[in-house]
């Protein structure tokens, strides 16, 4: 598989919090992608063109994933979590420099559960 991308690196692009896909507006299809993307990333869009396996490229159609619907949300799905793991090796770094032990599972899981039932506190739940 090739691809060419005609934009910046993905590192100095922002993203919103939590994207709106085309799914969850009133307009759907690729005109209205191109319009939600445009106003998202500044205006401007890129156009790429990749190459798949015909079995691959055959499986993602009927899969509906080659809509540009569907790659808009792959991709920014894509980044957003490479963008998180960037975010937790660098803290990860940090940590180490700084000398801190590791926390053992157990003390993660209770963290977890302190931190979901605080949440569930200030929403108002159980």
């Amino acid at each position: 598989m090739s691809a060419s991308f005609d934009g910046a690196d993905w590192r100095a692009m922002s993203f919103p919090e939590r994207p709106v896909y085309p799914a969850q507006t009133a307009e759907t299809g690729a005109a209205s992608t191109r319009r939600l993307c445009a106003t998202r990333f500044g205006g401007s869009m890129t156009k790429i063109q990749i190459e798949l396996s015909d079995a691959t490229a055959t499986a993602a159609r009927e899969a509906g994933l080659l809509a540009p619907e569907a790659l808009e949300r792959l991709l920014t799905d894509a980044i957003r979590r490479r963008q998180a793991a960037d975010a937790l090796l660098a803290i990860a770094d940090r940590v180490a420099e700084a000398g801190i032990e590791p926390m053992s599972m157990e003390e993660i899981d209770t963290e977890v559960k302190a931190v979901r039932a605080e949440r569930r506190r200030r929403a108002g739940g159980p």
